[in-house]
């Protein structure tokens, strides 16, 4: 699941910077104040996302985040080439402050409640690293190379995105809803209970 959540944060805050570089570069510091501005905003939108979560379910909000950016991957492209500032500025914030963080805000609630409490250290940490190292520490290096590539146009990103999209959105659909389960410590009975 944290394929594409991880791939989508490298991109907007790794990649875009040397996109806008490339592509805009009337507007380079665009980016820069894009990306500053998106990190102080997901200090409230992510635990927002979070706490919608927990009314709304975890495994749709993360949905909506994980289709959302595969979708929004080519429309971002599309609007770097309007070469407005305002523009741009808005479509990292839509990529960050909406999609990402939908994905990133039910995470650490989501991964807890799948394992249960004598491996949730272990399960929630394996899956926290691996998925990252997959999806995002290579999405830098892979999407300047797929840039030129596909001779300094986008296409080969976004297959390689919406690739990685694919495998998070079969891993979302495979694991269970668990906003409004009961933690394995809560659902014991007392002994005394029991007797009755």
């Amino acid at each position: 699941m944290r394929i594409s959540q991880t791939a989508a944060s490298y991109f907007f805050t790794v990649f875009v910077l040397f996109y806008l570089e490339h592509e805009v570069p009337e507007h380079r510091g665009i980016g820069v104040v894009a990306v500053t501005t998106s990190a102080a905003l997901s200090l409230v939108t992510g635990p927002l996302w979070g706490a919608i979560s927990d009314r709304w379910g975890r495994r749709r909000l993360f949905l909506f985040g994980a289709i959302g950016s595969a979708l929004y991957i080519m429309p971002f492209f599309l609007i770097v080439d309007t070469h407005s500032p305002t523009l741009i500025f808005l479509g990292v914030l839509l990529g960050l402050n909406v999609l990402h963080d939908a994905m990133f805000g039910p995470l650490a609630a989501w991964f807890g409640e799948l394992f249960p409490t004598n491996v949730r250290y272990s399960g929630t940490s394996i899956a926290y690293q691996v998925g990252p190292v997959l999806g995002g520490g290579l999405l830098p290096l892979l999407a300047t190379s797929l840039f030129f590539l596909g001779g300094s146009r986008p296409w080969l990103i976004c297959r390689y995105f919406l690739v990685l999209s694919a495998v998070t959105v079969a891993a979302a659909l495979a694991a269970p809803e668990t906003n409004r389960r009961q933690d394995e410590s809560t659902t014991t009975t007392s002994p005394s209970l029991t007797r009755r």
